[in-house]
This record gives structure tokens, sequence and C-alpha cells, in this order.
């Protein structure tokens, strides 16, 4: 029975497969199913998209399909690389021994940039590490005070040199 149900199933509208998983009973093609004679599975058919080019991994359940876009995207790299520096900064904050309230200066040098990648985040996501760091961080040649500490630091294969003055 099992090879006609197989060929019949394809031609039942999905209204009534729904229907029977709510507690129905179905007939294929002369042969009466029940709820618990269903095993119904989602997927995701990558090759039936359009855009060949986009990524995505799938995730299912008996109730949904999580469908997530695994494409890297440039703002989204640059936005990591971000993240990335204000760690660094934080990183250097706690070896420092500095608390929240202390007031101090952020200045940085790029000593070691392939393709201007850090360069690049740090124009494009200026506004983002403005306002997760709570103020700016000025380049080196800027500095008029001596520094308390400094240290270089390296994210991906770019190193720059990160120095904290004291506000007067």
């Amino acid at each position: 029975d099992m090879p006609r149900v197989k060929k019949a199933l394809p031609n039942i509208p999905s209204a009534e497969i729904k229907a029977v998983q709510s507690g129905g009973s179905l007939t294929v093609d002369g042969i009466t199913l029940a709820a618990d004679d269903f095993n119904v599975v989602r997927f995701f058919d990558a090759l039936s998209l359009e855009e060949k080019s986009r990524k995505f991994e799938e995730a299912t359940d008996r109730d949904a399909l999580v469908l997530l876009d695994t494409e890297l995207y440039e703002e989204l790299q640059q936005e990591g690389v971000a993240r990335e520096v204000i760690n660094r900064v934080q990183r250097l904050r706690k070896k420092a021994g500095l608390k929240p309230v202390d007031d101090i200066v952020y200045y940085l040098k790029i000593t070691q940039d392939s393709d201007d990648a850090l360069a690049n985040v740090f124009k494009s996501q200026a506004g983002f590490l403005r306002e997760k760091l709570k103020q700016e961080i000025f380049d080196m040649s800027e500095k008029t005070a001596a520094a308390f500490i400094e240290e270089e630091q390296e994210v991906n294969d770019s190193k720059f040199m990160l120095s904290f003055v004291r506000k007067n």
C-alpha cells in the first residue's frame, strides 16, 4: 500500500494534509490514513532560488522552517571588526585599572593595515564606535599629553597602537 500512497500524495492539497495533522483522517487512493500515519517534513530547496549565489542554512521541526542567510556582507564584516576594536579598548582599560567613570581620551595609530581594511572600518563605522565607546577615537598625531598606557593591538591582519591620555 505504501507505493500507492506515495504516488498519490503529491496530488493531495496541503490544506487537507494540515487538516489531518489536527486530528482528522484522509483517504489517499482508497487507503484511509490518520494523523499518526503522517510525518510532515519541511525543507528548503536552495536550488529553486532564482539567485543561486545566495547561501542559506536551514533548520526545521514539525511546525516551522527557519532560514538563515549566511552570506557575508561587507557592512557586517566591518561592524565585526569595529566590535573587535571596542573589545581591545575595553581590555586595555581593564589592564590600566580604569573605572567606567574615569575620564580619558583614546588615541590610535594604524601600524599595519593590508588593503586599508582597518582604516576603512574606522571611516565607515565611526558613528558605531563613537556610540559604543561614548567618545571619539583620535589620531595619535593629535595627542598633546603623555600617555599613561600604550599598547599595540591586533585585529585580523591589521595592527594599531592604542594610547590612553587622562583628561585635564
